[in-house]
């Protein structure tokens, strides 16, 4: 057992600064989506992700690794945003699966793209090729990130039940 909170503690610091990162760009999503509200399903994923991280954390540290008490709202947090979090990694996969089962995705994806960049004017002069380049390290990654978060949210399950005791007596 001893592995296993090792190991989850290793998957929750790798998750860590992506979910600080995704909570900043969740603010200016936020503010997009003031204007455009078509933006706020992707926002509450945005949103939803970044809570199970932080909820994780502190079911990890507070819990696990100190031994004290946790409040049972801690668990229904996680719960809840373990699903949203699911959610998003089964769409991130399947996206990615997509995208490279077909190499037409990737060929209309990047025509959009540039017509997009082109509007920029520093953006003007990057090489489809580089385009290209950089779409796949994303999907690479995005698949990466969408599967540590679907193991860490199959350990933290593991982990609640294991755990309950520490949500009873608050």
């Amino acid at each position: 057992m001893k592995g296993i909170i090792i190991f989850y503690r290793l998957i929750t610091y790798i998750l860590l600064p992506v979910a600080a990162l995704l909570s900043f760009f969740g603010l200016f999503a936020l503010i997009a989506a003031i204007s455009n509200p078509a933006l706020l399903l992707g926002v509450f994923m945005i949103a939803g992700i970044v809570i199970y991280t932080f909820t994780g954390f502190s079911f990890l540290s507070k819990g696990i690794l100190e031994g004290k008490k946790c409040k049972p709202s801690l668990r229904d947090w996680i719960r809840v945003n373990a699903f949203v979090t699911i959610a998003f990694a089964f769409l991130s996969l399947s996206n990615a699966f997509m995208y490279f089962n077909d190499p037409n995705l990737f060929k209309d994806a990047m025509d959009n793209a540039a017509v997009v960049m082109h509007q920029f004017q520093g953006y003007k002069n990057i090489s489809p090729e580089y385009m290209l380049q950089m779409m796949k390290a994303t999907l690479y990654f995005m698949m990466v990130y969408s599967i540590l978060l679907l193991i860490h949210i199959f350990i933290t399950f593991r982990l609640l039940k294991q755990y309950a005791a520490l949500f009873s007596g608050n």
